[in-house]
């Protein structure tokens, strides 16, 4: 059966046979009934009544702006379904670049070397969780050749004083709900010899309470590398951030950080020949910027310790 092809714009028509051939319906006599009706229509700006009508109800379908090329949101954009029949549809998953995931750290130490003061803790590796990523710890194994602590904590510097100015500088804080229950005090210069120094220390406590006071003594002479930890107001649990510290009396030397901790992972190791592992996937999270500290307490005397934490790093979209 013949067929014919209606071409339509604003500058007219054109007609085609089934094959793909122009035709003049002025010339061709089996299409010459069709070429009249076409003009009238076009004589009668029907053309621009029917483009009129079919832009019309385009734009009811789509919306009231015509559609463009490139990426839109989803409601400027044409819904689109996939037929009742469709097969399955391969799914790839990937990361810019191409980058395999995961990615695993593994802090390893193995030193024979003693604490700095006997039962204080003594820090051995520091790493910062990079830009981008998350980190996930996975296994936290240890052994020492001793009875002695070993932990993996998240570090926040919360301030530090200078012992000999009396002038205390402000460090980062917690966002509360979260806070530290392990708030100590670290010698970064050894405190002088005339006397103990008593260091006062105001914060806010776990509740979002201020004005709370806690305290610690420094004994004189205290090295480089002095842990101490700071004793809470009565009722407190811990400290989200700290405004103000202050020393009685003042010292020919001596500085302090504040630091808090969040215990990720602790041991008691027990000296003999086998290793404590904790394993635990993925249950212990802490995101970009977090400052992991690997610490260990115990005797000054040299002792072998060994010291593994596993760390998987995901990316952050």
């Amino acid at each position: 059966m013949a067929f014919y092809v209606v071409e339509v714009d604003n500058d007219g028509f054109k007609v085609y046979d089934s094959a793909g051939n122009a035709i003049d319906p002025a010339k061709d006599a089996s299409v010459t009934a069709l070429g009249t009706i076409l003009t009238a229509i076009k004589d009668t700006d029907g053309i621009k009544k029917i483009t009129d009508m079919i832009s019309a109800n385009i734009s009811q379908w789509l919306g009231s702006t015509a559609p463009t090329v490139g990426q839109k949101a989803m409601a400027a954009s044409i819904p689109v379904t996939m037929a009742s029949n469709q097969p399955p549809v391969s799914v790839t998953f990937a990361i810019p670049g191409g980058e395999a995931l995961p990615r695993m750290v593994s802090f390893f130490y193995n030193q024979s070397t003693g604490a700095i003061v006997a039962n204080q803790w003594k820090r051995v590796i520091t790493y910062t969780v990079p830009a981008g990523f998350a980190g996930y710890l996975i296994r936290f194994t240890t052994f020492q050749g001793e009875a002695a602590y070993s932990r993996i904590c998240a570090l926040t510097a919360m301030g530090s004083l200078n012992i000999i100015t009396n002038v205390f500088t402000a460090g980062s804080s917690y966002t509360l709900p979260q806070w530290t229950s392990d708030l100590e005090v670290h010698v970064t210069q050894a405190i002088g010899s005339a006397a103990n120094v008593v260091v006062t220390i105001g914060y806010t406590n776990e509740v979002g309470t201020a004005g709370r006071t806690g305290t610690v003594t420094i004994p004189k002479s205290s090295i480089i590398g002095t842990r101490l930890s700071v004793a809470l107001q009565a009722g407190d649990l811990g400290v989200s951030s700290i405004q103000t510290a202050s020393v009685v009396p003042t010292s020919s030397s001596g500085a302090i950080v504040i630091e808090g901790f969040v215990q990720l992972g602790y041991h008691e190791d027990g000296g003999t020949n086998f290793m404590e592992t904790m394993f635990n996937p993925g249950s212990v999270a802490y995101p970009a910027g977090t400052v992991l500290v690997l610490e260990h307490q115990g005797g000054t005397v040299a002792k072998s310790r060994r010291f593994d934490v596993l760390t998987q790093l995901i990316v952050v979209p």
